[in-house]
């Protein structure tokens, strides 16, 4: 089922969330939040008094134990009917056009459904689901609350448009009018898109017209580009020509070509596929950096691919990349969090890109990926235990005083050890069972660890090596601006 789910890159939600012009203590929803970037932002923006909802159920729970302190909902945002007031809500909005709307009915969700409340009475029939959403945002909104929200620009000159900005015009004051372009979703959504600053309610106010690029994680202005409605001819088109729509058959299939593959509507990165049954063995997400590959956020959005490729799953696997170090999971609905979803040895590494040269990465690469397909064909995995296993395994030992330090001596062992591990160092060979829970010998095997040897360090060899990839970092920099 396609809920239009398009995750906002990070630079956007940013600038988005800094368009608000309300009190820190102010009441802030996103009525759908999706992977959650915008209770990201609105929280680093010092916002406390967040709500927010989301129908994905599996999105929800993930984002659910990252904002704990945000009072979150599962369920559908167009059936809230509570008598709430807000200050400010941000939102990207479903992407889904009106004539796919009937294919939400399992989740109670039809057009004849939504036209029967009175707020959406003035919307026209062939009003996307985004409109839905923007109206029903208007209407909890407190008088002069800000409304901040990004959608496709394409209602400017569709048919119904000019009835949508009647509509909207007649209970809230556009006070900016953004048209942005670049990298604006972690995925193309193949759409021009439009970023609005509304208020509730009608205030003389000149809107301020703002045009932005997004390019690698940055955004900048740039030259306003001319719309032919803009220009000024002497004479009327309509004197020599007029201009109608043709037949509208609503089968969009019939003139795309080439066919769009499943796999490309989902936009994922890449897949691994059986050539034989055509389903997949593991879902790819190529990332640009190490960070990137290790971010909550990034690791639930490779896992929502994998949720909505399920009839197409041979293997629930998914793996995220930025081709230099390598995180493998298995998606699991009975470990509800992506990151109890990660299986071991944890973050691997790959290949080198400051040290290897091309032919040498490639064949790391293939080497590493042959490796992780064969055991995935075969089901050899383990899942790496999680923090909050360790914890409720040491309540069960907090009242017996030698078991509960003879465990922490253990897990005080294995972090260090993969610690080592993530960095090439073998000062600690051993796995924890080699020990066969003989906690002296894992002391006295961690007793033998050079730490000032390994943290110390000889600044005539390593000093120029940094500062001439300070040089090489500033020159791919000015070539960017440039």
């Amino acid at each position: 089922m396609d809920l239009g789910q398009v995750f906002t890159d990070r630079a956007v939600a940013a600038y988005m969330a800094s368009m608000f012009e309300v009190e820190r203590d102010a009441l802030i929803l996103d009525p759908c939040f999706g992977a959650g970037v915008f209770l990201e932002m609105v929280m680093q923006r010092g916002f406390t008094n967040v709500e927010g909802y989301e129908i994905d159920k599996e999105l929800y729970k993930n984002v659910k134990v990252q904002y704990p302190k945000f009072r979150l909902y599962n369920s559908d945002f167009l059936k809230v009917a509570g008598t709430r007031r807000y200050d400010g809500i941000i939102m990207n909005p479903p992407y889904i056009r009106q004539e796919k709307i009937d294919d939400l009915k399992q989740l109670g969700i039809t057009k004849a459904k939504l036209r029967k409340n009175k707020i959406y009475k003035k919307l026209p029939g062939s009003a996307n689901m985004y409109m839905y959403f923007i109206f029903k945002a208007l209407d909890l909104l407190k008088e002069d609350g800000e409304l901040v929200v990004i959608f496709p620009s394409s209602w400017m000159d569709a048919r119904g448009g000019e009835a949508f900005q009647k509509v909207l015009n007649s209970c809230a004051t556009i006070m900016k009018q953004v048209h942005i372009s670049g990298d604006v979703f972690e995925k193309s959504a193949l759409v021009e898109v439009i970023i609005l600053k509304l208020k509730k309610g009608k205030i003389e106010h000149k809107t301020e017209t703002i045009y932005l690029e997004t390019r690698d994680g940055s955004m900048r202005e740039t030259a306003k580009t001319i719309d032919c409605g803009e220009v000024k001819f002497d004479i009327p088109f309509s004197r020599y020509a007029s201009v109608r729509r043709g037949l509208t058959t609503g089968c969009n299939a019939m003139y795309i070509n080439p066919s769009i593959k499943e796999e490309e509507k989902l936009e994922m990165d890449y897949v691994i596929r059986n050539i034989h049954t055509q389903k997949y063995l593991c879902v790819i997400e190529v990332k640009r950096t190490p960070a990137d590959v290790q971010s909550t956020r990034y690791q639930i959005q490779a896992q929502s691919y994998v949720q909505m490729n399920h009839p197409q799953n041979e293997k629930p696997f998914y793996v995220l990349t930025n081709l230099e170090k390598l995180i493998s999971f298995r998606y699991d609905t009975s470990k509800p969090r992506v990151y109890q979803q990660m299986l071991a040895p944890g973050m691997e590494s790959i290949c080198d890109f400051s040290m290897d040269d091309e032919s040498t990465i490639v064949k790391k690469l293939a080497a590493a990926f042959a490796e992780l397909i064969d055991k995935f064909k075969k089901d050899k995995y383990q899942y790496l235990s999680a923090l909050d296993q360790f914890l409720s395994y040491m309540n069960t030992v907090a009242a017996d005083d030698k078991r509960w330090k003879s465990s922490m001596a253990m897990l005080m062992y294995e972090y260090i050890r993969g610690a080592f591990r993530a960095v090439r160092r073998s000062e600690i060979k051993y796995d924890i069972r080699k020990f066969h829970d003989d906690v002296e010998q894992v002391c006295i095997e961690a007793n033998k660890v050079d730490f000032d040897g390994i943290f110390a360090y000889d600044s005539a060899k390593y000093l120029p090596l940094l500062y001439s990839h300070i040089r090489l970092w500033m020159r791919r920099r000015l070539r960017h601006l440039i």
